[in-house]
């Protein structure tokens, strides 16, 4: 059985294991989300400023 991602709500990571979120802690969290970005130099990145990223990681653009 192939197990499908999960995205939090609240931070938008994308993660496969548990049903909180390993970055944020948030127990808000959906198997329903669209687009996917990976963020390597937040600091550096323009997307990252624009979605409001803190953080390096795997991200959800929309969350349903």
């Amino acid at each position: 059985m192939v197990k499908k991602a999960k995205a939090c709500k609240k931070c938008r990571f994308i993660f496969e294991e548990g049903e909180k979120c390993p970055k944020c802690g948030a127990g808000a969290v959906t198997e329903n989300w669209k687009g996917k970005i990976e963020i390597v130099h937040q600091d550096k990145s323009e997307i990252a400023k624009n979605l409001r990223l803190s953080e390096n990681g795997v991200y959800t653009i929309k969350v349903d």
